[in-house]
């Protein structure tokens, strides 16, 4: 049973919907618990928190960090963090503002290829990200989907990619810890090499996220037997961004609350 969605995304990175939206639409559902984690912000967690509180649903603050490690893309979860700690607050801003920098890179590229693409034709509230820039080419008409748009342009090493700022796995989990946060692989079937979640494990994730909409039932299960074996907890949620990505409706994908729990469990004191 989903009683928890733990990867939601805002208005503060790439998602559609606000935080009060969020809040009303996990209600409607009948959520519990839900976790907002933007891509390198943490700009909806008071208003999520404050909006939580009014529907009765318990909201973890969180956030989702990445990076590129052997060739992939690593997304680490932190969840329980206290979004108000500085040394995560300075390193959150100087990814945020590598985004802006990742972006017109991106546009320049776009340009050079012959798009008529120019940064008001990215809209984004928080802070731009491929996601935005794949709007803007479906709005364009230069694709039919997100899909298209990732698959052809913005995905690792496509024709528009730029690359992140340099930043390792062990940085990013010290970053979280040190902002009294517990981590968490981000949809490790994602990854290309499957090897790489146990790299994770030895670098001191602390769960993983095995639910997740993209794994098979196969990959779910061996992910929870990986975190069975090295004693970690099991995390889940429909990395849910708004309406238009039908595909990972909120709360389709998540956790029980006793999950949840022994997620809390780990934090460090």
């Amino acid at each position: 049973m989903v009683e928890a969605d733990l990867h939601v995304h805002s208005t503060a990175s790439d998602g559609e919907c606000t935080a009060e939206e969020l809040m009303a639409a996990a209600r409607r559902l009948k959520l519990q618990a839900v976790a907002i984690t933007d891509h390198d912000s943490v700009g909806s967690t008071e208003r999520a928190l404050a909006a939580g509180k009014k529907a009765g649903i318990t909201v973890i603050p969180g956030v989702e960090i990445s990076c590129v490690y052997s060739g992939d893309e690593i997304h680490i979860l932190g969840y329980y963090i206290d979004y108000q700690n500085e040394g995560l607050s300075d390193l959150l801003s100087l990814l945020r503002q590598s985004r802006y920098d990742r972006l017109e890179g991106m546009l320049a590229k776009a340009r050079k290829l012959g798009f008529s693409l120019q940064p008001e034709d990215v809209e984004f509230d928080g802070v731009p990200g491929r996601a935005h820039l794949g709007r803007a080419l479906v709005k364009k008409g230069y694709v039919r989907d997100m899909t298209e748009a990732f698959s052809r342009y913005l995905k690792l090493g496509g024709p528009l990619y730029v690359e992140r700022y340099p930043i390792s796995p062990e940085e990013i989990m010290e970053a979280i810890r040190k902002a009294g946060g517990v981590t968490s692989l981000a949809h490790p079937g994602l990854l290309k090499d499957p090897g790489l979640p146990a790299k994770m494990i030895s670098c001191g994730v602390d769960a993983l996220e095995a639910y997740y909409p993209m794994h098979t039932p196969r990959q779910t299960r061996e992910f929870r037997e990986l975190a069975k074996r090295h004693g970690l907890a099991l995390t889940g949620g429909s990395d849910f961004h708004g309406p238009a990505n039908n595909s990972t409706p909120m709360g389709s994908t998540g956790v029980s609350l006793e999950q949840v729990r022994d997620l809390e469990k780990r934090i460090k004191k």
